[in-house]
């Protein structure tokens, strides 16, 4: 038996009973599993879905463990999902990130999905888990969230950006041609918001970000002063990740402190493999105390000096939770956002 990074074996199995029905619950096979991964998911998000073209990337990445569960009678894969490790402190003990949960549509309403997120929150506590965070945009799953067994509860907001407004601005779109990349602005100029940034916001001091430790312990202090501690990913958080510390190393992790080295507000540019429809995979993702905080951040993300690390397109979307405090003519609610998603956490109390 082979034990991953995350902490998780990468072949164990175990079995769990609905009724009368066994059903074993395995790590996913590549490529045994597969074609039954691409027939589950077929029918989600508009037959879009991202978890089959992840799947590899998950299997193959020892902080997480991806399994399924499927049925003893028949053999028919019913769900699959994802634990990944975010991070671990002195002691050992992980916060887990729960994603990428999946059930068959033909099994709904049999209660597999609460069944098998018990099972993903019970392994992640026997392993020591500290903390257990996921997300969802889906109405069944914050109910399975409350269940007992789960005890997930809901602890802060996001929004994924509105794509279908911001690829219409000119050098945006994937599409766009050679005519349109010239005139691609970033995000204040193309929507016209830059008089939204007072001068004290421009004129913030921000520094870059040195290292993983100092940016965990940077998001713990946020996080004791009420925010979420992880900074807003698509969908979900933003991992530490190749992505990401390509991104430090060239100081687009960065920090914003008061004169006691209390940090206010940080920013991270980092690609993002969501974004098909933009011409730029860069995401800049925000986490703030303050709205004029939040402007700050914004603003030293779309300085030309940065741009010209992200291969010099400026057509980078933001992304931040709702735990900024906000007024109707702030520039947090003119930036286009789509669709709602929600963050549930468990805490170990002791």
């Amino acid at each position: 038996m082979t034990t991953r990074a995350s902490g998780f074996s990468s072949d164990a199995k175990s079995s769990l009973f609905l009724g009368t029905d066994r059903f074993t619950i395995r790590p996913f096979s590549s490529p045994r599993d597969k074609a039954n991964l691409n027939e589950l998911c077929k029918d989600l998000w508009g037959g879009r879905d991202y978890v089959p073209s992840m799947a590899g990337a998950y299997e193959q990445d020892p902080t997480c463990d991806f399994v399924l569960m499927e049925c003893d009678t028949t053999g028919e894969m019913v769900a699959v999902g994802n634990r990944r490790t975010l991070s671990s402190d002195e002691e050992g003990r992980s916060a887990i990130f729960v994603e990428a949960i999946r059930v068959s549509s033909k099994h709904q309403g049999r209660g597999i999905g609460t069944s098998f997120m018990r099972h993903l929150c019970g392994a992640s506590r026997d392993s020591g888990a500290k903390e257990i965070l996921a997300c969802t945009a889906s109405e069944v799953m914050r109910n399975i969230f409350a269940k007992e067994g789960v005890e997930m509860v809901h602890f802060n907001s996001a929004q994924f950006p509105d794509t279908d407004t911001l690829k219409e601005l000119p050098g945006w779109s994937a599409a766009c041609d050679a005519d349109d990349e010239g005139r691609t602005e970033n995000i204040l100029k193309a929507l016209k918001l830059e008089h939204l940034v007072g001068d004290e916001a421009r004129m913030e001091k921000w520094e870059p970000v040195e290292s993983e430790r100092e940016l965990m312990s940077l998001l713990g202090t946020l996080r004791n002063r009420g925010l979420m501690g992880h900074m807003p990913g698509l969908g979900g958080v933003m991992l530490i990740s190749d992505d990401l510390r390509n991104s430090m190393e060239r100081g687009l992790v960065r920090k914003l402190c008061d004169t006691d080295g209390e940090p206010r507000a940080l920013l991270a540019l980092v690609k993002g493999s969501w974004l098909r429809t933009l011409r730029t995979n860069y995401v800049c993702s925000v986490v703030a105390r303050s709205p004029h905080d939040f402007d700050s951040a914004v603003w030293e993300a779309c300085k030309s000096d940065h741009v010209d690390l992200i291969d010099g397109n400026p057509a980078f979307c933001i992304l931040f939770d709702q735990s900024i405090p906000s007024n109707p003519n702030s520039l947090l609610r003119m930036i286009p956002m789509g669709f709602s998603y929600d963050y549930y956490r468990w805490e170990d109390a002791n």
